[in-house]
């Protein structure tokens, strides 16, 4: 594999990876594990920390804030302001307060 990639933890080194390989790995790390490993790639001199990889640009997607117009209600409630009378959303199983993703 002409283009090897290689992380190493305080397990050991894991590898080789395809530069599109060891991109996805990494999002599986939270980022302080992420800056914490070691890489390597042929033409580098040494193991560099992930701050100085700049094909890797190591970064934990962020999830986005939850915007301002969404609110949780209980099952069996209805915003004042809801014009829809539609039913009210039953308790999943997987949901035992009773709680409703409303946007």
């Amino acid at each position: 594999m002409s283009d090897a990639w290689y992380y190493a933890d305080r397990h050991g080194q894991v590898g080789p990876f395809t530069l599109q390989e060891l991109r996805e790995t990494l999002t599986t790390f939270a980022t302080a594990n992420a800056s914490d490993l070691l890489f390597w790639h042929r033409g580098f001199p040494d193991w560099k920390p992930a701050k100085d990889v700049a094909e890797l640009n190591v970064r934990t997607p962020r999830t986005p804030p939850v915007p301002n117009n969404f609110t949780w209600y209980g099952a069996n409630e209805r915003p004042a302001e809801s014009k829809s009378p539609g039913p009210a959303v039953p308790a999943k199983a997987d949901d035992p307060a009773g709680m409703s993703w409303r946007g």
